[in-house]
């Protein structure tokens, strides 16, 4: 019985002794081996450049060479304005182009490419057709660089983006196109000689022409329910504020009847003089009622 007393005193007091940690000069010195390195690892690269950045944002978005384009050079070139043939030499990529000029912008809030990441950055959101977007981001460009060589074209393509959203069927919301004959006229305002002024101007016979049509398209529906105080003043406004339309000579002489069969034969006689005056070639004047 002592002897197991004994051995049990022996066993505890050697586990204390191993238990407490040892004083700094008892510890063991460190292995002379070196940590084994992985050679196949890559070492992390180093974050682009602002340079690299925004030559890479720029080649995605004018688009970036394929192999065939390495492969024929002259005949990437020769081909690199086409429609068709363009996109077998040159691939764009406008989401990434997006992503990298943001990126620009996040790691180089100061940059010198500021004003060109501004214009891409609405670029890309306008050839995404993503124009509502695109919209804001013109207007911040605005903002930001009012005295950009580039205004010139944010101007109208800011307008044109109003015009894309707009709603084809004339009976539909037309604010868009409101929003959009409007900013082509101020458009011509601030550069009348600008080389895009007949792209405008045609932009604003188009709109001005859907406008009308809306009016008269309404103007028919109360004149076939024999509402002719409503027709006559939606032909009237169609006529008066849209004159360059297609649909002027029709809204006259519509409001001209519209007043005739209202009893208002003086008001119409003055409504079918002012067609004569502006349309004395009108086929419209061959049915003018008598008096």
């Amino acid at each position: 019985m002592r002897k197991i007393f004994l051995l049990l005193l022996s066993l505890f007091i050697s586990f204390l002794c191993f238990s407490q940690p040892l004083e700094p000069w008892e510890e063991e010195p460190a292995s002379p081996i070196k940590e084994k390195k992985h050679f196949w690892r890559k070492k992390p690269k180093p974050p682009p450049s602002e340079e690299e950045l925004y030559q890479e944002a720029l080649a995605y978005f004018y688009g970036k060479e394929t192999w065939l384009a390495k492969r024929f050079p002259k005949q990437a070139e020769k081909h690199k304005n086409s429609r068709w043939l363009r996109p077998l030499y040159y691939r764009r990529n406008y989401q990434r182009s997006l992503e990298l000029f943001e990126k620009l912008l996040y790691e180089y809030p100061l940059s010198k490419y500021l004003a060109d990441a501004d214009f891409y950055i609405a670029q890309c959101h306008f050839q995404m057709k993503e124009y509502d977007v695109a919209i804001e981001a013109y207007k911040d460009f605005l903002i930001r660089h009012p005295r950009d060589p580039r205004a010139e074209q944010v101007y109208f393509n800011l307008a044109l983006c109003h015009w894309r959203l707009r709603h084809k069927n004339p009976l539909r919301d037309q604010s868009e196109t409101k929003k959009a004959l409007e900013a082509f006229q101020q458009f011509i305002q601030l550069y009348p000689a600008s080389s895009l002024r007949a792209q405008a101007e045609e932009y604003i016979k188009q709109a001005k022409n859907l406008l009308a049509e809306k009016e008269v398209k309404i103007a028919d529906f109360y004149f076939k329910k024999k509402q002719y105080w409503q027709s006559a003043l939606r032909y009237h406004y169609a006529w008066f504020n849209y004159p360059e339309s297609s649909y002027s000579e029709y809204a006259l002489f519509q409001e001209g009847i519209s007043l005739y069969k209202m009893g208002k034969t003086q008001d119409a006689q003055i409504i079918f003089e002012e067609l004569k005056t502006r349309f004395p070639k009108s086929p419209y004047l061959a049915k003018i009622p008598e008096k």
